[in-house]
């Protein structure tokens, strides 16, 4: 009796070492940082390498705000964005704390003061958008449309204004109300775009931006 149980035994000792085995393979398996596993997230191929940034994940958040609003040379201008960077960027936007963070905004123009909420929300719609100019002061002219800006992991940021106005597009499919009254002030739109564009430094250097998508939070009102 005991020797017919020795080959079933054996048996049994050689399945529990092969399933060892392959759970101790899977912990050692890398984790693949550019899988979207959260509600909002920055991902793109820029020159070759995909960035990823996920609120939620390695201490990243999702900023938001307004690049510039106000009255630009042509007209009121006005451009809402979704950005998601290190928890510390949130409270003190410095380059070094926005390396390795991507941001997407909208510019639009606006015949008076988009001081309501209705009025600055119709400031994005869902549809293509082709790559704009954001204006920084009165004295500068813009161009509605999209705006990209990265900070690579030096904290050099790459963006659409640096240099000449380019050839690009922007796709959003999702632009719908969101409410969510844990932030203050209360976020009211959620945003889901695609993107491909050329992206400059400072001194005019370019990278190619391809593959872009972005979904975060993208309106604040007090």
């Amino acid at each position: 009796m005991l020797k017919s149980m020795r080959p079933i035994t054996a048996l049994l000792m050689l399945a529990m070492v092969s399933s060892l085995c392959v759970f101790s393979c899977k912990d050692d398996e890398p984790i693949n940082n550019n899988i979207i596993t959260q509600d909002y997230y920055f991902q793109a191929v820029l020159d070759g390498d995909t960035v990823t940034y996920q609120e939620g994940l390695n201490e990243y958040t999702n900023i938001i705000g307004d690049f510039y609003g106000a009255p630009a040379a042509n007209g009121l201008f006005y451009c809402p964005f979704t950005c998601i960077a290190d928890n510390a960027a949130a409270t003190n936007p410095i380059p070094s704390l926005l390396a390795n963070s991507g941001a997407v905004g909208i510019i639009a123009t606006s015949p008076s003061a988009a001081n309501t909420l209705v009025t600055y929300s119709a400031l994005i719609a869902t549809g293509s958008y082709s790559v704009g100019r954001l204006p920084r002061d009165s004295s500068q002219t813009g161009i509605a449309g999209f705006y990209i800006s990265v900070f690579d992991k030096d904290g050099v940021e790459w963006n659409t204004n640096n240099g000449p106005v380019g050839t690009g597009t922007l796709n959003v499919s999702e632009y719908n109300t969101f409410v969510d009254n844990s932030r203050i002030p209360a976020t009211q739109k959620i945003i889901t775009a695609a993107f491909n564009c050329t992206v400059y430094n400072a001194s005019g250097q370019s990278k190619t931006l391809t593959g872009g998508k972005v979904r975060g939070r993208i309106i604040l009102w007090q």
